[in-house]
């Protein structure tokens, strides 16, 4: 169960109190491809652990483009940027998308605060978690002021490599911040290169 490959990888182990209020806190959902699970005027007041299926996340620029930001797949966690340090309030222009048919666990704000007043453990969790997504985001902000497209593209197949063949190329070009012709362009010269 992805839950499990979750725990091991942040070798978590809940003890059997803390595994009872994590299951009652939790509730799993299902979507389809294509679907909002955050949007505007929409509170931002839970997180998405995604047992199948890929999440992206993304915000419209002052130009009216979609500019990705997150990706989730099997066994990650995702959620709006301003939820990270605790707010759940609606934000303009913050989105969380489907973009294949998903399974999710979803803990609201709520819940995730009550456990981590509860659990210590769950408390610890919670911060390697929010240090992993901010460590993220600022490894994609420096990879982003490499003027190497290929560059970038190598790091985002070593980051995300489950991936790379399911997603749009617009959509790893926009995570990437460059157009989606040198990304097909450059797709194309490593296929022809046998990379």
């Amino acid at each position: 169960m992805p839950i499990q490959t979750f725990y091991k990888r942040y070798q978590f182990a809940p003890n059997e109190c803390l595994e009872r209020d994590l299951l009652g806190a939790f509730t799993r959902r299902q979507y389809t491809a294509n679907t909002l699970l955050t949007g505007p005027n929409q509170p931002n007041d839970r997180l998405f652990f995604v047992e199948v299926g890929a999440v992206q996340g993304y915000y419209i620029d002052h130009a009216q483009t979609e500019v990705t930001f997150a990706f989730a797949a099997e066994s990650e966690i995702i959620m709006s940027p301003i939820n990270l340090f605790g707010s759940h309030a609606p934000q303009p222009g913050n989105y969380l998308r489907t973009l294949e048919p998903v399974q999710t666990l979803e803990l609201f704000h709520t819940d995730m605060r009550r456990l981590q007043q509860a659990h210590h453990a769950f408390a610890l969790l919670s911060l390697q978690l929010t240090e992993e997504a901010v460590g993220l985001r600022e490894e994609r902000a420096r990879t982003l002021h490499n003027p190497n497209p290929l560059s970038r593209y190598y790091w985002f197949l070593e980051r995300h490599r489950n991936l790379s063949g399911r997603l749009k190329i617009s959509t790893i070009a926009s995570y990437l911040g460059i157009s989606r012709h040198t990304l097909s362009r450059l797709r194309s010269e490593m296929a022809h290169n046998g990379a």
